[in-house]
């Protein structure tokens, strides 16, 4: 079947690993391949000025850089927000970085807020996650599944 090869780059734009993912929505990172610190750019290239959304995953990253025309940065996992935003940060001091963190209010800690938090203010960033549709049995968690969540209820 067909599989989506995204690339993992570091801040030099050089390539570390591949995350694949297939239609059954299975995604698998290339074995031995660097993560931490690596991330998926939606941009012709990373900016030195104006805005740039770092997120999670890479269906997140292209639903904010559809919605915002902006580019975006997906660093793959919560875990890797700060490695990233650090890194991009200490590259680019005069970006505009927001974290657009998941919301997973349905994890015990939210762990997508809690480390979204912790990736913002190690940078001095601001931060933003999905919050349309907590309603009753609501399973929306980033940007993405709101995005089509809405779409579908509209």
């Amino acid at each position: 079947g067909l599989v989506l090869l995204v690339p993992l780059v570091d801040i030099n734009g050089e390539l570390w690993n591949l995350q694949r993912i297939f239609t059954d929505g299975r995604k698998m990172f290339m074995p031995g391949g660097r993560i931490t610190g690596c991330f998926a750019l939606l941009a012709d290239e990373l900016p030195a000025t104006g805005t740039l959304y770092i997120c999670e995953g890479f269906a997140t990253a292209a639903s904010i850089h559809q919605a915002s025309g902006l580019p975006v940065v997906a660093a793959m996992n919560a875990g890797n927000l700060k490695p990233v935003a650090v890194a991009i940060r200490e590259a680019r001091p005069a970006l505009e970085i927001i974290i657009a963190a998941d919301n997973d209010h349905l994890t015990a800690g939210n762990p997508g807020r809690t480390k979204g938090q912790d990736a913002a203010a190690a940078i001095g960033a601001a931060m933003t996650w999905p919050t349309v549709c907590l309603q009753g049995d609501c399973r929306c968690t980033d940007f993405n599944d709101t995005l089509n969540c809405e779409k579908n209820n509209a």
